[in-house]
């Protein structure tokens, strides 16, 4: 669906779609309503993809002194599938950044229990906490989740005030690092440490939310983390914020160098510089 200019601008490829929008999105809709493609075909692209998941699994960091991210996230995703909420839907919306490659690769989604909101690659930081309050009011039977990272919770937070006023029950969880951790990546890697603009210098959030009237916790290690996920998950008393104060130096992985193809993504966090003209 590229105009004609954009086609093999960067990376050359063999197939590309070009058209309006709508009539290919119609065309793609009756192919798959008429199974053009046969379920053969699905499930060997499914296949393909286990194969692959299976090969380089995404993976949690051993024997980090800090706090993850990642652990944050995948500690979630246990207690979400654990006995002690299996009547119990979830929805999950992430903001922009590190935590939003987080929750798509660490939290296990199937539909009918656990559903994934993110404004995807519009780069919408801030979306998060707002549209966690719209979905609360859409599905009031969910446990209404958002995550988000310090940047984007610094640009919309003043929203809990709708949801205090009006007993709206989201958990929102800030991913803490104090930085704008994928760009600080993107400095490291291919501009020697030298950082502009990514700094975060943060109030501590669990105080601010504290003084607007919203129940908030803070959270800086992995000692206890279970039991205080599952006791935001529990609180329905209105919004309630966990504060979790993670590794600064996180990697944020796959990554893509500029101008690489996708079969030549990075996997595996390196001391490398990178070269390229990162987008930062």
């Amino acid at each position: 669906m590229l105009d004609k200019p954009s086609q093999k601008e960067v990376i050359k490829t063999p197939h590309y779609i070009n058209g309006d929008c709508k009539d290919v999105l119609l065309n793609l809709i009756e192919r798959r309503n008429t199974a053009e493609a046969t379920h053969t075909e699905k499930q060997d692209w499914v296949s393909l993809l286990q194969d692959w998941k299976s090969k380089q699994p995404f993976k949690l960091p051993e024997n980090k002194p800090a706090l993850q991210g990642r652990k944050v996230i995948a500690v979630l995703n246990n207690l979400i599938h654990s006995p002690l909420n299996k009547r119990s839907k979830f929805s999950i919306i992430a903001d922009v950044g590190a935590h939003q490659m987080w929750a798509a690769q660490f939290i296990d989604y199937d539909y009918n229990k656990v559903r994934f909101i993110t404004s995807g690659g519009l780069g919408t930081m801030g979306f998060a906490l707002p549209a966690s309050i719209g979905v609360k009011i859409g599905l009031p039977k969910h446990k209404v989740i958002c995550i988000v990272g310090d940047g984007g919770f610094t640009m919309s937070y003043v929203e809990l005030l709708t949801a205090i006023e009006n007993k709206i029950n989201i958990k929102v969880f800030v991913i803490n690092n104090s930085y704008q951790l994928m760009v600080k990546m993107w400095q490291d890697k291919f501009y020697d440490n030298r950082h502009i603009g990514v700094k975060m210098n943060n109030p501590p959030f669990e105080k601010v939310c504290q003084a607007m009237g919203c129940k908030a916790i803070r959270i800086d290690s992995k000692s206890n983390i279970e039991h205080v996920v599952q006791s935001v998950l529990d609180y329905e008393q209105g919004p309630i914020v966990l504060n979790c104060i993670t590794d600064d130096s996180e990697p944020v992985l796959p990554m893509v160098s500029p101008g690489k193809a996708i079969d030549e993504m990075i996997l595996e966090d390196v001391n490398d510089k990178l070269s390229g003209d990162a987008p930062c």
